[in-house]
């Protein structure tokens, strides 16, 4: 059976950013966006030489927070405690 081409495409809502500066950092880009229940952060630590990319479905979730963990990590710090 040969395949049909696709006729239509429904489109989910979405939003996204181009990359902005850091709200704490000059010297870091960083992005965002969500469609369809799923969520993407990038950020980019010039600095450091670090890049997190994050995505996730799970809701609204503290993405910043858990960015600013991993680049802890990545530096060898230690996570403050809970």
């Amino acid at each position: 059976m040969p395949l049909r081409p696709l006729t239509s495409v429904r489109a989910a809502p979405r939003t996204a950013s181009a990359g902005t500066s850091s709200p704490t950092l000059p010297d870091a880009r960083v992005a965002q966006g969500n469609t369809a229940g799923f969520r993407a952060f990038f950020e980019r630590r010039f600095a450091d030489r670090n890049t997190v990319i994050m995505l996730t479905n799970g809701g609204d979730t503290d993405r910043m927070g858990i960015n600013d963990s991993i680049q802890r990590i990545l530096r060898g710090e230690s996570l403050p405690r809970r």
